[in-house]
Order: structure tokens, then C-alpha cells, then sequence
């Protein structure tokens, strides 16, 4: 690895994403997503890698100090007054505090690039993990929503009655 350090300290170290990655973060995923993640189909998988290589979010490797991949975390909407976290860590990986530290690494980090007031963290309601750690860093919740996925469905599955019109 030859990449120019992001934030450390001393323990986690956060390095720009870069092909590097590639097979971990696939396996991240596929471990977030189970069988349903698209980066199982190829296309799809070239496809979103480039987006994670060359989108406008800021995506950084997670590495502990014995040189192992843990993860992925990035700020989506970096130029924005309200940008936000996200981290995911391989299942091997959680429960040991990594989340916390590199939250608040990436944070103090990325405010020395553009300070903001605070940052936005959206955590679905079913993910206890994410929940638990962003509880402990003491993150206020400001509300919920739906999201537009559940918001859909939601709206299908309780329509009962459909019409269809095979009109020619």
C-alpha cells in the first residue's frame, strides 16, 4: 500500500479507496447485503465500483495497525454545509469499537478539510449495530423518515385492488 494516509491514529488508519480495495469492499458488501447485493452481478459490480472510485463521495479504506481491511466509511456531500458519515465494517470486525474511533477520526479529519457546524448520520431503524454506536458518541436524533424504497412498497402492498387496462 502506497497511499498517502487520510487520518490515524495509531490503531485504525484511513487511505483513500483505490482498486486496492476492490475484493474487500465487494465482500463487505456482499456481507451487508447478503445474496441480494448487486455487486454479485458483474456489470453491476464494475459498474458501482467506478462510482465509488470516481463519485463526488469522499470513500476511505479502513486498516487496523496489523495491516488488515475492517472496512469502509465515507462522507457523502462533502461540499455541503451538512455533510454526511457513513461507515460499514466487515462482520469480524464489529462490536470491538473500530466504528467509534473512526467516526471521530473521519470527523476531526474531514472538518480540518471544510469545517461544518455538525454532520448528518442516517441510520435505518433496523440497524442496531449503527444505532448503539452512534448512541455512544452522543448523536442527537433530530427525526425519521421513511425510506422512499419502504415508502413505495408500503404504498403497493396495501393497495388491494388493481386495475389493469390491456388497452391496443
Amino acid at each position: 500500500m502506497n497511499r498517502e494516509i487520510y487520518a490515524t491514529d495509531g490503531e485504525y488508519t484511513l487511505l483513500p479507496i483505490s482498486d486496492e480495495d476492490r475484493e474487500n469492499y465487494s465482500e463487505l458488501y456482499r456481507q451487508i447485503n447478503g445474496e441480494h447485493t448487486l455487486f454479485l452481478n458483474p456489470f453491476c459490480k464494475d459498474t458501482m465500483w467506478k462510482q465509488v472510485l470516481e463519485g463526488v463521495e469522499k470513500v476511505f479504506s479502513i486498516f487496523n495497525n496489523n495491516g488488515e481491511y475492517c472496512g469502509s466509511t465515507e462522507i457523502q456531500r462533502p461540499e455541503s454545509d451538512i455533510p454526511e458519515i457513513g461507515i460499514d465494517l466487515l462482520e469480524n470486525m464489529r462490536n470491538k469499537g473500530i466504528a467509534t474511533r473512526v467516526v471521530v477520526m473521519l470527523a476531526k479529519r474531514a472538518y480540518q478539510d471544510k469545517p461544518v457546524e455538525y454532520y448528518l448520520i442516517r441510520i435505518s431503524s433496523k440497524n442496531k449495530h449503527s444505532k448503539h454506536v452512534f448512541e455512544k458518541l452522543g448523536v442527537i436524533p433530530i427525526g425519521t423518515t421513511e425510506s422512499r424504497f419502504n415508502t413505495l412498497m408500503n404504498c403497493l402492498c396495501s393497495n388491494k385492488n388493481y386495475m389493469y387496462s390491456n388497452m391496443r
